[in-house]
């Protein structure tokens, strides 16, 4: 490294580490320069996490010096790395789910009254400031297991701001955040910078990491294979540099032609969510559920799958002209349904069982005979799961959270395939996902759709839902107020079309206001 300590907050000197036989970094060096927000990208499983773990106290090197202002570091835990002010914002939440959003905000440093108990006011108090300061909308006595993926993850970030750190690390901090909590963030993050201090911005969005970084840092198979201002690159460049090949098309080509048709919803009602639903879905047709965040679309998606359990539904949903039962998802996996959650560790995986058991799981009862599974046709139908979707793992019997994100996204597609799915609903299909594996799932999802599969997704990143649907819906307030045919409308006016309705309602409720 050609830089020096005086502009060098921090430096990673040829750094390796290994788990078992797998290398996970390979002599890597790395530096974050004062007043930098340094971007870290590569493909699932290339050795982010395991860098900046490695920097948070997590884990030790096998290999290699890490060093802060001059000054050689050797954390044996995290507890070490936040006294020099280190701060890792996790990838997934660190959250504890039966507290609510204050207690988790200042869990372990609660302020306590004279005789030691803790002072419930001032927690509360305190708590408010961080989140107004930080223009963060949350209640403060909602349960962290009742709150969104979204509102989760502004939570996870205003933890790490409050402790006021020298050198943040967010590991995919925007995954789940909506354009306006975005570009909240980003401001939060430029502030950071003009305090002189340090952020290390890890991201599968290219176009973010353009947006807020000032240098970027590529990492591929362990390896850091170019670091580079982000003025002096284009995005073509970095893609070849993330997946180490020309990435020739993105999303793959539209349906040529529609099957019959499969599913019919008619006056699905939930609640407030969902109000009045009508969709019609084809064979092989792939409908995008498109709109602003917390306007429906997830509950809609939850409700066809029958994962809303609490809540009274009105309507009917037909699939091939018979009525289907929606109060449990046991009935509709029976008749072909399978559901992708936006929170794959969750919901969509048991993360101590095997890749085999997570493939099994859904389609167990149709390869079981008199209670018993034939163990030769569960090995084969999870060998061609894994085969067919290119999953990368140590065996079939390896733990699935030892898995990169992408390849955890895969092993939730193979459980549906290997239960002879009809219906692939998807929530944010590659939420947490490197640009090579988001190009591999877009031809997993289409190939599904040649095939005659119905596909129904729903996507905070508006160019994935024009980029893959053959027809889109607009939802608001739990309505559909417009479908049309892909093509049709551009990104800009499908966008226009999204915020024209919420817009046009905040200027009557401005105009009721003031009485003009």
């Amino acid at each position: 490294m050609s830089e020096n300590h005086n502009s060098t907050a921090l430096k990673m000197d040829s750094v390796s580490k290994s788990f078992g036989g797998f290398q996970a970094l390979r002599s890597v060096s790395f530096c974050c320069q004062e007043a930098e927000v340094h971007g870290l990208v590569g493909e699932n499983g290339a050795g982010k996490t395991t860098l900046v773990k490695i920097l948070a106290g997590e884990y030790q090197p096998d290999k290699g010096d890490v060093f802060l202002r001059g000054e050689k570091l050797n954390f044996k835990n995290p507890r070490q790395a936040k006294e020099k002010g280190i701060s890792l914002i996790h990838q997934e939440s660190t959250l504890i789910p039966y507290l609510n959003a204050a207690e988790n905000l200042f869990l372990g440093k609660e302020p306590r009254s004279r005789l030691g108990f803790i002072d419930s006011t001032t927690l509360y108090q305190r708590a408010k400031e961080v989140l107004d300061q930080l223009n963060i909308a949350l209640e403060l006595e909602a349960v962290v297991a009742r709150l969104t993926v979204a509102q989760r993850q502004l939570l996870e970030i205003a933890k790490s701001l409050q402790e006021n750190p020298q050198i943040l690390i967010m590991d995919e901090p925007t995954a789940a955040l909506q354009r306006n909590e975005i570009d909240t963030l980003f401001s939060l993050i430029k502030r950071i910078k003009r305090q002189g201090k340090r952020v290390i911005f890890i991201s599968h969005r290219l176009e973010e990491v353009f947006e807020i970084a000032d240098r970027i840092t590529v990492l591929r198979n362990g390896e850091a294979v170019l670091t580079v201002s982000s003025e002096q690159i284009t995005k073509d460049r970095l893609i070849e540099a993330i997946i180490g090949r020309r990435l020739e098309k993105f999303f793959p080509p539209k349906a040529k032609k529609k099957g019959k048709e499969l599913i019919r919803i008619e006056d699905l009602t939930r609640s407030q969510n969902i109000r009045n639903v009508n969709l019609v879905l084809r064979e092989g047709e792939m409908l995008g559920i498109a709109g602003l965040e917390g306007q429906g679309q997830h509950s809609l998606l939850r409700t066809l799958f029958g994962a809303d359990l609490s809540a009274e539904r009105k309507g009917e949903v037909k699939v091939k002209g018979r009525s289907i039962n929606l109060a449990h998802p046991k009935y509709t996996v029976r008749v072909g349904f399978g559901f992708v959650s936006d929170d794959r560790h969750t919901e969509g995986l048991v993360l101590n069982l095997s890749v085999e058991d997570n493939i099994s799981l859904p389609g167990l009862y149709k390869r079981a005979r008199l209670g018993f599974i034939k163990s030769r046709i569960e090995k084969e139908t999870v060998e061609k799961g894994i085969k067919a979707l290119s999953i990368k793992a140590p065996s079939r019997n390896s733990p699935v959270k030892y898995l990169s994100g992408g390849n955890q996204q895969k092993v939730v597609l193979a459980k549906w395939l290997a239960a002879d799915t009809d219906v692939f609903i998807f929530d944010e299909p590659t939420r947490g996902v490197d640009i090579g594996t988001r190009a591999e799932i877009y031809r997993i999802m289409r190939d599904l759709a040649n095939e005659g599969k119905a596909i129904i997704i729903s996507s905070r990143d508006l160019d994935e839902v024009i980029g893959m649907s053959d027809r889109i819906a607009v939802i608001h307030k739990g309505k559909i107020i417009k479908e049309f045919e892909s093509g049709e409308l551009s990104q800009e006016e499908t966008l226009d079309l999204i915020t024209r309705v919420p817009r046009e309602e905040k200027e009557k409720q401005l105009k009721k206001s003031t009485g003009r």
